[in-house]
């Protein structure tokens, strides 16, 4: 629910905070570095073109399910997201700040309790629910890993989105 209200917010942080949690994209992946479109293959996924922190063995991009809005409507959020801020790549930091307030004021309990990424562990929890296929559903660190681009097998990066609270 809190994420469909930072979704439709007119205000661009809580967009963008929206868009994070509907995407599980990292700040500067929303900002500037990734490209989107529609994954053919599957109604509810784009193909994330340019991620940030890639290490070697790990593709530049992943199919991703979108969560809460259209693969459509968000590939258009994240336009009027990135418009609504005169170049929003040498702004990084200050939007990057911005985006955080509008997550705390969102979510004021979970904010205090650690790091602005727990967007990305509530799209991490909300896309798991939603579209892990069923031979996945015994297996969310894999599951994460392939949806978030991780080195093929590497469960262990993502174990640090499989739980909310640590």
């Amino acid at each position: 629910k809190k994420m469909n209200e930072l979704l439709n917010e007119t205000h661009r942080y809580s967009l963008g905070s929206g868009l994070l949690i509907a995407s599980g994209l990292r700040p500067i992946e929303l900002m500037c570095i990734s490209t989107f479109k529609l994954d053919d293959d599957n109604k509810n996924n784009v193909i994330i073109t340019g991620l940030a922190k890639k290490r070697q063995g790990m593709a530049n991009s992943v199919s991703r399910p979108i969560v809460g809005i259209s693969p459509e409507d968000f590939i258009e959020k994240v336009k009027l997201f990135r418009n609504s801020v005169d170049n929003p790549c040498k702004k990084s930091e200050k939007i990057a700040r911005g985006l955080q307030r509008a997550f705390k004021a969102k979510f004021p309990v979970m904010a205090k309790m650690g790091r602005f990424l727990f967007s990305r562990k509530i799209y991490s929890e909300l896309a798991f629910q939603k579209y892990a296929p069923p031979e996945l559903r015994t297996n969310k660190p894999l599951y994460l890993s392939q949806i978030l681009g991780h080195k093929n097998g590497d469960v262990q990066t993502s174990q640090a989105y499989s739980w909310i609270m640590s």
